[in-house]
This record gives C-alpha cells, structure tokens and sequence, in this order.
C-alpha cells in the first residue's frame, strides 16, 4: 500500500515481473521505514494521542518523501504523494485500477492482518499506529487529495 510515511522508496524497493508478453508491476516490499519502525512507542503513543497538529500521525504521513526526483534538476526528493501524483499523471489508467484496489483494502482488512502480526514482532501501540497511519494514507489517495 504505498506511498506511506516511506523514506526507503528507492529505485531498489520496486520491481516488475515479466509474464513473456508484458510487465506489470510487482507487489509491494520493504515497508519497515513506511511503517515507521525508527519510533519508539512511547514516540507512537504521543502521536496518537497529541493535540498538536503538527505532531499527529496525519502530520507524520505529509512530511514523508521519497528518493524521486521531479526533475534533474530539482534539489531535493519528491513527497511520496507528490512521486504518486507524478505516476497518476503519466499513468492514468493504471493509477485508477490501483486505486479501485485501494478502495477494498479497508479497516478491517488492515486489522486483521496486523493482528496476525506476533506481538514480540509489533506492539500493541506499533500495530494502531500502523493502522491510523495506513488509514490517513489510504484516505488522501482515495480522495486525491495531494499536496
């Protein structure tokens, strides 16, 4: 489900399959950094439940960039959401049937995978915190909603 709060979008972490007539683009890999695993949960705690807008788990998924650059000429990386609407503008077609897929990952899909997550593996704060934030992203992609 990318982009998240991902800073590890590098050319390495996409991939395509070949079937011997096209590409398609691959699953998804390699989410740790989209998924915040550098916080502590004390860190994840506070987010969740702060009132300061700047330090919300909606303010965490803004500030993520990724390794794209706009140009070759641009000074520093792209936003995830910004490298997506890049990809939407070039790719439409294929950006909506992503989206229409999107749309059938909802809450209780995310929780009931997350829940199948060991607990020495994620908190119980790591998994809710994992959930808003996939939530907050899912929301601002599926209203395009794009800075």
């Amino acid at each position: 489900m990318p982009p998240a709060a991902n800073q590890d979008r590098h050319h390495a972490n996409w991939a395509a399959i070949w079937d011997g007539t096209m590409f398609r683009l691959a699953p998804t890999f390699d989410h740790g950094a989209a998924l915040a695993r550098n916080l502590t949960d004390a860190e994840r705690l506070e987010r969740l439940s702060t009132k300061d807008c700047n330090r919300t788990v909606a303010a965490f998924v803004r500030r993520a960039s990724s390794a794209l650059y706009a140009d070759v000429h641009a000074s520093k990386p792209m936003g995830t959401f910004a490298a997506f609407a890049a990809f939407a503008e070039n790719a439409p077609a294929a950006t909506d049937a992503w989206l229409e897929r999107l749309e059938a990952v909802d809450e209780p899909v995310v929780q009931r995978v997350l829940s199948g997550v060991p607990g020495h593996r994620m908190s119980p704060v790591a998994k809710e915190f994992t959930l808003r934030l996939l939530m907050e992203n899912r929301s601002r992609l599926l209203q395009r909603s794009i800075p």
